[in-house]
């Protein structure tokens, strides 16, 4: 019963892992999409001009607020970086994403977007979130979110679930060993009387 119990807990853990972990994804992804606009800005500031290009759009309301880390980048055809900023850590040594081969806009690639979970450049920072646009007349524009507050997220979850399910099993552990004591009291019982009838109580009697 405790392997089944413990099977069941196991199963749905990962099930719920894997949702939450998905539903962070695409909370994610929406950032990058509403963010594009404003890492189009930021890399103008930067000095590279995105000629004709009004392809990118958070839609109404406020703009949006990119965590700190955030990296953007223009890469030119060939996979190259034109420009990059880093959003709340200026243009110092923080980590970046690394990118793959073949992104869009670049030669050889389609035009259109590819979203993606990419290593950090450093190892002791965390996985980047990666949206990748192609830009009109080649060339790809890059935003990237550190997964900072989806491991954090996540890492909160494993302790819950582990803390649950050790409770549970512990808690169907002691429902177990009283129901085992429960049900040998009636051996106890005869094994006592037995005792006495062999120490010359011939009065004794096993109970129905």
């Amino acid at each position: 019963m405790m392997t089944l119990v413990g099977a069941g807990l196991a199963v749905a853990g990962v099930a719920t892992y894997r949702s939450q972990s998905s539903f962070l994804l695409k909370r994610v992804d929406e950032q990058l999409r509403s963010g594009q606009e404003l890492a189009v800005r930021a890399l103008v500031e930067e000095g590279h001009r995105f000629v004709g290009n009004g392809s990118f759009s958070g839609g109404p309301g406020p703009s949006p607020v990119l965590p700190p880390g955030t990296y953007a980048a223009a890469l030119n055809p060939t996979g190259r970086p034109v420009s990059a900023v880093v959003f709340g850590f200026g243009s110092g040594t923080s980590a970046r994403p690394l990118l793959p081969s073949g992104l869009p806009g670049s030669i050889g690639s389609r035009p259109g977007s590819l979203s993606l979970t990419a290593n950090a450049s450093l190892s002791s920072s965390p996985d980047f979130r990666v949206l990748a646009s192609s830009l009109r007349g080649g060339g790809t524009l890059v935003l990237a979110i550190p997964l900072t507050e989806v491991n954090s997220t996540l890492r909160q979850l494993l302790v819950v679930e582990f803390l649950v399910g050790g409770g549970v099993l512990a808690l169907m552990a002691a429902l177990a060993l009283w129901l085992v004591r429960v049900g040998l009291r009636p051996l106890e019982g005869i094994g006592a009387t037995a005792g006495a009838i062999a120490a010359g109580d011939l009065a004794r009697r096993v109970e129905p």
